[in-house]
């Protein structure tokens, strides 16, 4: 896709001058895991009682945000995964900790009714009638799940919790999500981080949308990068389509406050 190359070509520009990540998916190495042990020590977490991970697939990055940051005083870990082997997964995983709610359902912008989900290898892509799964995959590796729909607003308030952190990772489907949270974002403020990639493009999803999104909302952007969060403003030089891990918070939370925030000790 002439769109895709045309990121590459951004990012190839960007990364040396320090304004993209390195794709890293590793969340021990690619910064994940270093900014929950963060964010479990600032002092804007103690109005919040939970943690929000959807799209938790087998649940890796919940228990890790458990190890971090249920010590801290959080009480409630909702883990969103549509597809049903996953969550069964999820299920069977956390069984033993009461904590641990999951919810198979498919978040978006809108809630009610049912959708048609698809599942291949590693993750789960809602895929319109008719249309082909990308990057070659065989049709005879897909299979096709109906969900339930709703917002992430509609779950927030069924579990009557306030979350610190709301983690999303939805393979191009993040904005859509992201939108679904809107009354919480206004209400309750917590910080965001959502997943950026080339299935991006593929969806017709665009950071420029995401970060006009938040900014109405009253929130700053940041990349997430091994050691630190660096802000930024978006610009069409951004839209790379690039793996990398974007992260929101509220401007009133002084905790990242700077233009370069260093998990230094973390």
């Amino acid at each position: 896709m002439l769109l895709k190359e045309y990121g590459k070509a951004k990012a190839r520009l960007l990364r040396p001058l320090g304004f993209e990540p390195q794709r890293n998916t590793d969340p021990e190495s690619n910064g994940e895991y270093r900014l929950l042990a963060w964010l479990a020590s600032l002092p804007e977490r103690k109005q919040y009682d939970s943690v929000v991970d959807v799209g938790a697939n087998m649940g890796e990055w919940t228990a890790a945000a458990m190890t971090r940051l249920k010590p801290t005083g959080l009480a409630r870990f909702l883990c969103v995964e549509p597809v049903p082997h996953f969550a069964q997964q999820v299920r069977d995983r956390f069984a033993a900790n009461p904590e641990v709610a999951c919810h198979e359902v498919a978040l978006s912008d809108s809630s009610g009714g049912f959708i048609e989900i698809t599942s291949a290898g590693g993750g789960a892509r809602i895929i319109e009638s008719g249309r082909q799964p990308e990057n070659g995959t065989s049709i005879k590796t897909i299979a096709t799940h109906r969900v339930a729909l709703s917002t992430g607003d509609d779950l927030v308030r069924a579990e009557g919790v306030k979350p610190w952190l709301i983690k999303i990772d939805c393979d191009g489907h993040d904005l859509r999500v992201l939108r679904g949270f809107a009354a919480t974002l206004r209400q309750i403020r917590p910080v965001i981080q959502f997943e950026y990639c080339d299935f991006w493009a593929v969806e017709g999803m665009r950071l420029r949308d995401a970060c006009g999104f938040l900014a109405g909302l009253g929130y700053a952007t940041f990349k997430l990068f091994p050691d630190r969060l660096l802000r930024f403003r978006f610009n069409p030089l951004f839209e790379t389509f690039g793996y990398q891990n974007i992260i929101a918070a509220p401007s009133e939370f002084a905790s990242f406050s700077g233009e370069s925030v260093s998990f230094r000790g973390a």
